[in-house]
């Protein structure tokens, strides 16, 4: 990956990029469930109790009723999934909330007059694919009914809270808004609440994170940070790694600045290099010196001038000088994307307004592409496959963009953003947000 991406350096040297925020804290996560064996097997306690009951009718008509007569409707079990994010977190929220039905379930009469013991597994074919049917009555039984000091609810509480932080952070980024401004606050945030965790395995959540943070840590992350105005106020200089990210990713805007001033003669090079390099990549590709014409003395002036008024800019804003002194315009940052904001009132300060808007425009994650590649799943699949290619890409996108312009054409409609985190409003240098943030408000 590194090679292909000094390739693509040597052909635009101005080009950055991150990781897909949403899959390194997927990754955080995986880390959690099979690299901590108290948590391994947690989640196969959890998944012989959810397996009994939403395989066997009797026990989960019985659960059902419980729930009808506890809350008058009733409460499905969350089955963990492939490929939904967090799903052994999302497993066990809602075992939580349906412990005491499960230990009612359990104690029941007609649960009882059964007498369920553990069975061998069985294999079921379904549809295109074969499933293992478990038949663990007695174990589940025992692991719902039990009291013990080391329970299986009291360890399911435990991972819940040390894991919902994670998770919250994923689903706030698990969109198409532009949230990378809050992207490197929500990892302190998370180191922060691993460290205050009172679970017997909080070091090797706090290692993970660190190692995880380390793999998903870029120059132009720190730079949305700094310039997100949510977070005017912090100490910048805690970290020196911020402000080397905020001039590396400065002094990348001002070369793309200049070859959008120079594109013409750019466009040529590109056409006459990739003439060249067709005939032996291999070979060619370390044959042709004359390009990239960046960077020229030209360029490389155009550059420290653009990176000199930036940084200098950004002393105002910080500083909250000229239009950021004035308060309604910092409090109207809360109720628009971050990058809308500069677009209307970073007007006195080009440069920096320019590095802004082009950094906090930027989606962190690559879920939505998944979600294309869900749309593609709906109109082809085993079933449907005799669709061409070219017929099938056609209609998806067909079908991705007229849920678009649907929702759009709504009156209520406004632009996908991730507002401010409410827990301590303007406080300033600590915040907290990820570990309270309201899943529900994505």
């Amino acid at each position: 990956m590194e090679k292909a991406w000094g390739l693509v350096l040597d052909e635009f040297p101005w080009m950055m990029a991150i990781p897909c925020v949403t899959h390194v804290l997927s990754l955080l996560m995986k880390d959690v469930g099979s690299k901590v064996p108290a948590i391994s097997q947690l989640i196969e306690e959890e998944r012989i109790v959810v397996g009994w009951f939403a395989n066997h009718q009797k026990p989960l008509a019985i659960l059902r009723q419980k729930c009808l007569d506890m809350w008058g409707h009733s409460k499905e079990l969350v089955k963990a999934a492939a490929t939904r994010f967090g799903t052994n977190t999302l497993v066990g929220q809602r075992l939580l909330q349906l412990e005491v039905p499960l230990r009612q379930t359990v104690s029941d009469v007609e649960y009882l007059k059964e007498r369920y013991r553990d069975k061998a597994n069985e294999m079921e074919t379904t549809g295109c694919e074969n499933k293992t049917r478990t038949h663990k009555g007695g174990t589940a039984a025992k692991l719902v009914s039990s009291t013990t000091d080391d329970n299986m609810w009291d360890r399911i509480r435990m991972h819940v809270d040390a894991t919902l932080p994670i998770y919250k952070m994923l689903r706030r980024h698990d969109s198409s808004a532009p949230t990378i401004g809050k992207v490197y606050s929500g990892w302190f945030e998370l180191g922060k609440s691993f460290t205050s965790s009172n679970a017997p395995y909080a070091a090797d959540l706090k290692e993970f994170h660190e190692d995880r943070w380390s793999y998903g840590h870029c120059d132009i992350l720190a730079a949305a940070y700094m310039l997100d105005p949510e977070f005017l106020g912090h100490d910048f200089n805690a970290e020196p790694e911020i402000k080397t990210g905020f001039f590396a990713t400065i002094k990348h805007v001002a070369m793309l600045q200049y070859v959008k001033g120079n594109l013409e003669n750019y466009q040529k090079a590109w056409e006459q290099r990739a003439a060249f390099l067709s005939k032996d990549p291999v070979h060619n590709i370390r044959k042709f010196d004359a390009y990239p014409l960046y960077d020229t003395e030209e360029s490389k002036l155009f550059t420290i001038e653009f990176a000199k008024k930036a940084a200098a800019q950004h002393v105002l804003y910080e500083e909250r000088h000229g239009p950021f002194a004035e308060e309604f315009i910092i409090s109207a940052a809360e109720d628009m994307p971050a990058h809308l904001w500069w677009d209307k009132y970073g007007f006195c300060v080009k440069e920096l307004q320019t590095v802004a808007c082009y950094v906090l425009s930027q989606c962190p994650t690559a879920s939505i592409i998944e979600r294309i590649n869900s749309d593609f799943a709906f109109i082809k699949d085993k079933k449907r496959n005799r669709l061409k290619h070219d017929r099938a890409d056609k209609l998806v996108a067909l079908f991705h963009n007229l849920r678009m312009v649907n929702k759009m054409k709504k009156c209520a409609y406004v632009e996908s953003a991730v507002g401010w985190n409410e827990e301590d409003m303007h406080t300033g240098i600590q915040k907290w947000g990820v570990t309270h943030y309201d899943i529900k408000s994505t």
